[in-house]
């Protein structure tokens, strides 16, 4: 009877335990404060903010979608996050859709912004005659976008 209460609270423990690991702490950014890791400009847009967790458990925060993908070029990332255009919540960066145009005016000129479904991104595409990308696509258009410049 014993080993088996001591069973039940073993499992109990575990799993409280890997449900904390698995947490990941938002990004949190001083706007008009703290510059961004790659260009050095300040943060001002909340709205087109990203940022990602490295390794070592370091957080890198950059003002435009275009700067951290040319930094995790050189760093991987043990998460990314992009910030939603419309609402300002952090977005896990391999579950948001992303839309380019060259109406989207970011801070460095990318002209990417991200959301947190298909039918928004859809919707604001069609809005800035632009184009709806998965985060691979966007990373890859934004790495050939600045490498272009």
């Amino acid at each position: 009877m014993k080993s088996k209460r001591w069973l039940l609270a073993s499992i109990f423990v575990f799993i409280v335990l890997s449900g904390c690991q698995s947490e990941r702490v938002l990004p949190n950014i001083r706007y008009g404060e703290e510059p961004c890791d790659h260009c050095r400009m300040l943060i001002n847009e909340a709205n087109f903010a990203t940022a990602y967790e490295t390794n070592a458990g370091e957080m890198r925060k950059f003002d435009d979608f275009g700067c951290m993908s040319l930094q995790l070029e050189d760093e991987p990332a043990v998460v990314v996050w992009v910030s939603d255009y419309e609402t300002q919540k952090w977005l896990q960066a391999t579950e948001a859709f992303f839309v380019h145009s060259d109406e989207i005016k970011s801070p460095m000129g990318d002209s990417i912004l991200a959301v947190s479904t298909e039918q928004r991104a859809k919707a604001l595409a069609e809005q800035f005659k632009g184009k709806v990308l998965n985060y691979e696509a966007a990373r890859d258009f934004a790495k050939k976008k600045r490498l272009e410049r």
